[in-house]
């Protein structure tokens, strides 16, 4: 009797881990979505701004108007911004639809960590490279070829990480940029959801996000070819400088000031929100944001009963302030953003 117990302690020692492996594979792998691999497209007529680093087109602005949404959240100032939105509607149109642009970010997730470190990818594309292969063994079964020894933890690594960017997918788009890959996660459709999309860029260790959200469907924004037109800059200093160079065309008559709708600062917004990304400790950028927000906000031409529009405009200038004490709480510029903050949520004490 006692003779049997080595042999059935090495058969739970193999059935076991064997076991987990097959209900793994069961219950995280996908076959049932496709994915396919597009190429770039160049920009077309439209106008394209860069959002941390990622160049992204936007809509034509005929009969739309964009307005950008800030967030405050404190930390050090080369990073404090991790977010910033833009939100899409036309005229006569009650829904909407919103491009969502996440700062620089580093993934924490273990397994992909432990994933990384087994497969030893070349540095400069590691992340990207791994969620590629990955996603490409959770759904085709496609393995490359690893040691005996490696084999077994890099498949479970790679379907715990496929699993976290598939769950809720319909359709995966994979774009090559100078050799490393760029996602598109196309959401799962339903009829009493909202429409999203989750685009992924990767430099180096770092991961640039973007998500697409439509109230109903996607009119206005197509997250497939807003995907394939976006492409992260070569460097920040080329960002800035493209930004600053927009903003340096842009004027308003003096006669627009007063009646200034949301059509007229789509533009210039969306810049300022763009170089607030791209550099945030300009106080130049949060005075002239927070600035042409009140205008807005006090408008004779907004004439909207839309409380989220109005609601965002404030908050927007909110934001603004705070960031503008956070960089330069002892400027005239940041005193000004608080006095027009004070003036906009007067009315709500």
């Amino acid at each position: 009797m006692f003779r049997r117990i080595p042999v059935l302690l090495f058969f739970l020692l193999i059935a076991l881990p064997a076991g987990y492996y097959f209900f793994l594979v069961a219950t995280l792998s996908h076959p049932e979505i496709p994915v396919v691999k597009v190429q770039s497209l160049a920009m077309g007529t439209e106008k394209s701004l860069p959002f941390f680093e990622v160049m992204s087109p936007l809509p034509k602005l005929d009969n739309l108007w964009i307005l950008p949404s800030l967030e405050y959240k404190k930390g050090p100032p080369d990073r404090y911004i991790e977010k910033i939105s833009l939100i899409f509607s036309k005229q006569g149109m009650k829904a909407k639809e919103k491009a969502i642009y996440f700062g620089r970010r580093t993934e924490s997730n273990w397994w992909l960590s432990l994933g990384m470190h087994l497969a030893e990818l070349p540095e400069q594309s590691q992340e990207a490279n791994f969620i590629g292969t990955a996603i490409d063994f959770s759904t085709r079964g496609a393995f490359p070829d690893f040691s005996f020894f490696k084999g077994p933890l890099l498949k479970i690594a790679m379907l715990q990480v496929a699993n976290e960017y598939l769950a809720n997918s319909e359709k995966v788009l994979i774009q090559d940029q100078a050799g490393i890959p760029a996602f598109l996660f196309i959401n799962k459709s339903s009829d009493t959801q909202q429409k999203r999309a989750r685009a992924f860029f990767f430099r180096r260790n770092s991961q640039f996000r973007i998500d697409y959200v439509a109230d109903k469907e996607f009119e206005i924004l197509n997250p497939e070819e807003f995907f394939a037109k976006s492409f992260l800059v070569a460097s920040r200093q080329d960002a800035l400088a493209y930004v600053s160079r927009n903003l340096s065309e842009v004027q308003f008559a003096a006669s627009e000031v007063k009646t200034i709708s949301l059509s007229d600062t789509s533009w210039p917004l969306s810049l300022l929100a763009a170089s607030l990304s791209i550099d945030p400790s300009s106080i130049d950028a949060y005075f002239h944001f927070a600035g042409l927000s009140g205008l807005l906000f006090k408008s004779k031409d907004l004439q909207t009963t839309d409380t989220e529009v109005v609601d965002i405009l404030r908050n927007n200038v909110l934001s603004t302030g705070f960031y503008a004490q956070d960089v330069a709480p002892q400027s005239f510029k940041a005193a000004e953003i608080a006095r027009l903050a004070r003036t906009l949520t007067r009315n709500l004490e």
